[in-house]
């Protein structure tokens, strides 16, 4: 048997940066791929399908259960709705809400759940509601993010944090950030509160975004960090850091209390393949789900949006980032998510819209059904060897398990030498119509010789089964 030019062992590395990177153990892009299942293990992820949901649906901008009754709330554009499980995948609007309510995250603090209009305070036990019955200082358009700190829920209310005790007593005004500042976002970090800030009527009006924390009590803010980039976006709590979702570029960044340091960003040419393409993540569009942190990102401008996963790798003590999930429609672009939400189990709800026909909707996990097509994955470019220039590239052998024995189950290989426009197709390994296997075999054709070869991976899965593979090799 010939020695490979190109061994892929491993995927833990996850979706690198940098394309060209010679990594035998990470890879270019993918979709819909699960690495967090099983270590060492490249497998396809669960479907994620459409629930329903009533056509006067708008932007879902968080979802939340609350404890007086277990259903799961949503605020949705200038309806409140929720969602109890005893109808499957249904959500019904809710009676009594204020058609004013639009961008207000949900709050679950005392045994009230709370929620804003533009202009002030919305409250419900689940059956009584009072709309507006306090009012914002500030009365900003755009986001009124809320957490619970030091016994009190704190509102974000355009430079303002407004706080309401256990009491019922309300201060509009209990911190005020210098002027032009708007609030976006709000977490409890150790001990402290963490303010995402970002100025202008646009989020991409200044290169400046600007973190600071609270104390609670002091009448300024207690520390500040400034970065170049436009708006802080998202907070999210993970292994013992505060991940920070800023820009408009796909960074993200760890905050650890003392510093805002880079940690990794989306790829570059895959998602921002000109040079105005822009993107973000929204506020409640990050959730974390299995130990993993799984976000949304939106199209501002460009051609792809989709949802990203940042992963611990147990085994080497470090993360990855990936793309797990694919949204049921299979769009790559002018999508934007809103909101996220688990319940900790195997429960994960995703809101979208598709901005092309205009239609939104939210889409949960399938826990009996695998994507069945559209997930793939893109190696690395791999420069060919000196040595090897002697023959040509031959083919491709991938290292599984036994493959389930139906006809719906397949990997196709395609390839790129040269850094090709397009993909050449080599064939499919796995189960084919004839019921024979060639799982086994390298599956020869290529037969070229080349300077430099890619491969793209493409999974054909049925209900449960999926191909699962340990290893890739290029001869």
């Amino acid at each position: 048997m010939p020695k490979p030019i190109i061994s892929i062992d491993s995927f833990s590395a996850g979706i690198l940066s940098d394309e060209t990177i010679p990594a035998t153990n990470g890879f270019n892009f993918s979709a819909g791929i699960d690495l967090a299942r099983e270590p060492g293990i490249l497998q396809v992820n669960q479907a994620l399908t459409a629930m329903d949901l009533d056509s006067s649906i708008t932007a879902v901008w968080d979802m939340k259960k609350y404890s007086g009754d277990s259903k799961v709330y949503a605020t949705m554009g200038t309806q409140l709705w929720n969602y109890d499980g005893t109808v499957a995948a249904k959500w019904g609007a809710v009676t009594g809400h204020d058609s004013t309510s639009d961008q207000g995250e949900l709050c679950d603090f005392g045994g009230t759940l709370y929620w804003s209009s533009r202009t002030g305070i919305n409250e419900t036990n689940g059956t009584v509601f009072r709309n507006g019955f306090l009012a914002f200082t500030a009365q900003d358009t755009k986001w009124h993010p809320k957490v619970v700190y030091l016994g009190k829920m704190m509102v974000g209310d355009g430079r303002y944090i407004f706080t309401l005790d256990a009491d019922g007593v309300a201060n509009a005004t209990a911190l005020t950030l210098p002027q032009g500042y708007r609030i976006r976002c709000l977490e409890v970090y150790g001990d402290r509160l963490v303010i995402g800030t970002w100025r202008g009527t646009n989020i991409y009006d200044f290169n400046e975004a600007t973190l600071f924390t609270w104390n609670g009590t002091d009448a300024l803010p207690t520390q500040e960090w400034t970065i170049s980039e436009s708006n802080i976006h998202a907070f999210f709590p993970w292994r013992n850091i505060l991940i920070v979702f800023a820009g408009t570029q796909g960074n993200i960044y760890a905050f650890n209390g003392v510093t805002l340091t880079k940690l990794t960003q989306l790829p570059y040419k895959t998602v921002f393949n000109n040079i105005s393409a822009w993107g973000y993540v929204n506020p409640k569009a990050v959730v974390g789900f299995r130990g993993n942190l799984i976000f949304g990102w939106s199209h501002g401008v460009g051609d792809y949006s989709g949802l990203f996963s940042l992963e611990y790798q147990q085994t080497e003590g470090n993360f990855s980032l990936n793309s797990p999930l694919i949204i049921p429609h299979l769009a790559t672009d002018n999508t934007a998510f809103s909101a996220m939400y688990s319940d900790g189990k195997n429960v994960l709800y995703v809101q979208w819209y598709d901005a092309t026909p205009g239609t939104y909707g939210i889409a949960q996990l399938d826990t009996s059904n695998r994507i069945s097509s559209g997930a793939y994955l893109d190696t690395q470019i791999y420069e060919i060897p000196k040595d090897s220039q002697a023959r040509a590239l031959q083919g491709v052998e991938i290292i599984a398990r036994p493959m389930a024995s139906v006809a719906s189950i397949w990997t196709t290989i395609q390839y790129k030498l040269d850094n090709a426009p397009s993909w050449s197709d080599l064939g499919k390994i796995g189960w084919l119509a004839l019921e024979t296997s060639n799982q086994d075999d390298i599956y020869r054709g290529i037969n070229q010789r080349a300077k430099t070869v890619q491969l793209r991976i493409q999974f054909q899965c049925s209900t449960k089964n999926s191909p699962e593979i340990s290893a890739i090799k290029i001869y």
